[in-house]
């Protein structure tokens, strides 16, 4: 890399010092499907159940949250994907959003 150029490190939308690591407020919406997608790869199902929550409180619609599941496939594979989706049935079965087609 030439000298007069540099790279810049990737700032997150801090509030506050930056000890204090909170996000901007705002975000929730955004976070809460980034969580969903990193706990459905990950597998880590009861935490994922509290997110799927979590992103509904926040404003995600169903569809949202079942399609960011869904799209983890590429990542966690067709097995994964399916315990996801079952985890986000349950969530919306339990706050009576499910609707059988």
């Amino acid at each position: 890399m030439p000298p007069h150029q540099t790279l810049s490190t990737p700032r997150l939308p801090l509030e506050g010092s930056a000890e204090e690591g909170r996000l901007k407020k705002g975000n929730s919406y955004t976070l809460e499907l980034c969580a969903v997608a990193a706990l459905t790869v990950l597998q880590r199902l009861e935490e994922l159940r509290l997110h799927i929550g979590a992103a509904l409180n926040v404003g995600a619609t169903k569809e949202e949250v079942a399609e960011v599941i869904f799209q983890m496939m590429t990542y966690g594979g067709v097995p994964t994907t399916v315990e996801g989706l079952k985890i986000c049935k349950a969530v919306l079965e339990e706050r009576r959003l499910w609707q059988e087609t």
